[in-house]
């Protein structure tokens, strides 16, 4: 939506650009400084500190006199089963077995956490990241009606799903994957900050309408002074 220069109307036409692609040229911007992830997922760096907190209560339960063996089965007993705090959907298989050999690990290791940290490697996705970030700075700079319909209608544009240099490579994702990594509550809620900016947009223009009128109200333009012709003269 635009504004016609100093009337403070909105206007479909004109120049410059409309806020949406302002908003969206920003964003794609911005998304350029945006470093990847490198650290380890979450729930590795939480299992850790569990496994620490275990070793240290073992190593305790030793210097007090307790056989190991037992030390140790009491450990793996109480925290088998728990979830974790950073990714619910997990739980922390801990047998007495597997709890030696990370007592045997935190001893060689030198007693401290990062003697836990997991060979753990990411699958590849079929679904690229960039995909996916250009669909969410499309959804961000226009009302869409759903999920579902924004994918749509930006698959169908075609090169929102290219990849790869050459040859070019169309990829094929399936609508369960979008609602995986761009969950529908995230979209609706931005969507809901869209409305709310065109709604802002649009009550800021009316009272730019309202404040100029005003002033024109208040202080009118004066007419434009006459030009007077210059006298005619009969000097020879």
């Amino acid at each position: 939506m635009l504004f016609a220069e100093g009337s403070g109307i909105p206007q479909r036409g004109g120049g410059g650009q409309p806020p949406s692609l302002r908003l969206f040229n920003f964003i794609v911007e911005a998304m350029k400084s945006l470093p990847a992830s490198k650290s380890i997922p979450a729930w590795q760096a939480e299992r850790a500190k569990k496994l620490q907190r275990a070793c240290q209560t073992i190593k305790a339960a030793i210097q007090r006199g307790e056989k190991i063996s037992r030390a140790i089965r009491r450990a793996a007993r109480s925290r088998s089963g728990r979830t974790y705090k950073s990714d619910p959907s997990r739980r922390m298989a801990l047998s007495t077995a597997t709890m030696r050999r990370m007592w045997d690990i935190w001893k060689r290791g030198g007693e401290i956490p990062a003697a836990f940290k997991l060979n753990y490697h990411v699958q590849p996705s079929a679904v690229p990241a960039a995909v996916l970030e250009r669909f969410v700075i499309s959804c961000s700079g226009l009302p869409q009606p759903s999920l579902a319909a924004a994918w749509r209608q930006f698959s169908a544009r075609g090169r929102g799903l290219w990849t790869g240099r050459r040859p070019a490579r169309r990829l094929k994702i399936s609508d369960d994957q979008i609602y995986h990594y761009f969950p529908a509550a995230k979209f609706y809620l931005m969507q809901a900050q869209l409305r709310a900016v065109e709604n802002a947009l649009v009550e800021l223009a009316r009272l730019r309408f309202e404040a100029i009128a005003e002033i024109r109200r208040r202080l009118p333009t004066p007419p434009p002074r006459p030009r007077l012709k210059p006298a005619t003269t009969f000097e020879i």
